[in-house]
């Protein structure tokens, strides 16, 4: 089969989770004999080439490098206009599909690139799959969240969106309410136009189905994560001496949680036996990573670790006890969770979005009120007390727990199948 993936960045420019879902899929596509491109965009600007071609161990990669248009510095913050058309990315694009003869292009994510594509895609004959790995497509935060930083219910019409576009662009009260409805149609309309819709969880499917989406296209299908090696089974708790790890793995943002994190571990009786490892890049959100590192400044037992290549997770997951994911944002289906239950590592997670089908509280892991420091502080220091609490009895997969990327692949040929047939 002849397959086209299309998102807003991949690595090694950018490594975050989307990606490197895409990288997996891609990947495991390739090696199953299937055709694969992957069309990336790029936080690079080039005034003269459109795109570039990359080849990574055996994956063919496009890359649409975009234009800065007049007042703009970054194609990651493009004006609304760019969003939904931009001329050189079209044509990029188009030549790109022409050349490839796609019969499924499965988008991932149009940020850095624009919401033209597509109807691009579907005028040279390919049939249109489009996964939801957040709410790009129905809010203009992506986080489906308002500033207080309080769940937001959607946009419906785009009129709930009007105080974000206000704290984010100048305007008046008429042009940003105009803005917003017409970023929630267009959003909306791609999502309607899609032959299916892929989501990571039943909680963005039900969330879709509230804002108008057809339920009959939306399809279920947890991420795949890679398969633990051996080496990552040692016996837990405190593989590490008397120490208990709590881990963080992931990206150092706002919406993650990281400082509600670092602030909960600190207000521990400073039980010795406890340690916090932190992993992930701190200057890819320089503010907020160094704000983060100034709350564990003082205290030995918070440790940053730094960046990591996806292929060393599990090596990670072998030095933790418990992996902490304190996202304030409704999570769809974290992959690093799942990872870690992959490993045989407990999870303990906000208690919202797609967590709550991943952690079951009590039994491979523990849940608790997002946001809330002092419930996350009981949660650890409960495990401090009896580690052997949420402590899973033999590897998540074992249990039909966590789905492999084999098993997401031959997921994803089964929609494809699905909708060239229709």
């Amino acid at each position: 089969m002849r397959i086209v993936h299309v998102l807003h960045n991949f690595p090694p420019e950018s490594i975050a989770g989307v990606e490197v879902h895409v990288m997996r899929l891609a990947r495991t596509q390739v090696s199953q004999g299937h055709d694969v491109l992957v069309v990336a965009g790029s936080e690079a600007l080039d005034e003269k080439a459109r795109s570039r071609r990359e080849r990574q161990t055996g994956l063919e990669v496009a890359r649409l490098v975009r234009a800065a248009p007049p007042g703009e510095s970054s194609p990651s913050s493009p004006s609304l206009l760019s969003r939904v058309y931009d001329a050189r990315t079209t044509r990029a694009f188009a030549e790109l599909i022409a050349k490839a003869r796609p019969q499924v292009v499965h988008f991932h994510h149009l940020m850095n690139l624009c919401r033209s594509l597509p109807s691009i895609a579907r005028q040279h004959g390919a049939r249109v799959v489009i996964s939801v790995h957040d709410y790009w497509f129905l809010c203009p935060t992506l986080l489906l969240q308002r500033s207080d930083e309080t769940p937001c219910s959607g946009p419906g019409s785009g009129a709930r969106c009007v105080r974000c576009q206000g704290e984010s662009r100048s305007g008046s009260v008429t042009m940003r309410l105009a803005k917003s409805v017409l970023r929630a149609a267009v959003g909306k309309a791609l999502l309607g136009k899609a032959d299916a819709l892929v989501v990571p969880s039943v909680f963005v499917a039900d969330l879709l189905a509230a804002e108008g989406v057809t339920r009959r296209k939306i399809r279920h299908v947890p991420y795949g994560v890679p398969s633990a090696p051996a080496t990552v089974d040692v016996p837990r708790p405190c593989k590490n001496g008397d120490q208990i790890v709590f881990g963080y793995v992931g990206s150092i943002k706002k919406h993650k949680g990281v400082a509600e994190l670092v602030r909960a571990f600190m207000s521990l009786e400073h039980d010795s036996r406890a340690r916090l490892e932190i992993y992930g890049d701190v200057e890819r959100d320089v503010p907020y990573g160094r704000f983060v590192q100034y709350l564990g400044a003082n205290n030995p037992r918070v440790r940053f670790k730094g960046a990591f290549p996806p292929d060393q997770v599990f090596d990670i997951m072998a030095r933790l006890d418990f992996l902490v994911v304190p996202s304030l944002w409704r999570e769809t289906g974290p992959q690093v969770a799942l990872e870690a239950l992959a490993a045989g590592v407990p999870v303990i997670g906000s208690d919202l979005g797609g967590l709550q089908e991943i952690v079951r509280n009590g039994e491979n892991g523990l849940l608790f009120h997002p946001g809330d420091t002092e419930d996350l502080r009981s949660c650890m220091a409960r495990v401090c007390q009896d580690s052997t609490l949420a402590l899973p009895p033999q590897r998540a997969r074992e249990r039909k727990e966590v789905c492999t990327v084999d098993e997401n692949a031959a997921r994803m040929e089964e929609i494809y199948r699905e909708v060239l047939r229709a």
